[in-house]
């Protein structure tokens, strides 16, 4: 039995991530889960199909309240391949919405700090009122 954990840490963000991370972070990862999701529905593999769904639920909770995903659940939970394929359009949809949304944005260009040290006639100065 292996003790190995895995912790990982950002110099960016002064904070522990593991299942957090940033918002683009978690938005990367709901993605890939929506993506298997449809991979799963269009292969008819109604056993990936069902664990897709759960694990894109257990990281996004709030998508619970999307009412294609909510058709999807349904048609999951009583077996209904069909139907689930039928709402796969709607699926390749919300994840063409999702990435053109978190593509958009992009990083935030980062603002150079301007140096409170200057130099006049050969002597350095500091300006403290910064």
């Amino acid at each position: 039995m292996s003790s190995d954990w895995t912790i990982r840490t950002d110099a960016q963000h002064p904070q522990w991530t593991g299942s957090g991370g940033t918002p683009d972070e978690r938005k990367k990862r709901q993605l890939l889960k929506l993506k298997a999701l449809i991979q799963a529905l269009e292969q008819g593999d109604l056993e990936f199909a069902r664990q897709s769904f759960v694990a894109l639920m257990n990281l996004a909770p709030h998508l619970s309240q999307d009412e294609t995903l909510s058709k999807v659940s349904s048609a999951l939970q009583s077996s209904h391949m069909a139907a689930a394929k039928h709402f796969v359009k709607s699926l390749v949809l919300l994840e063409r919405q999702w990435f053109a949304a978190s593509g958009a944005k992009g990083p935030k260009p980062m603002r150079q700090p301007t140096p409170p040290l200057t130099r006049a006639n050969g002597v350095f100065s500091i300006d403290f009122s910064v």
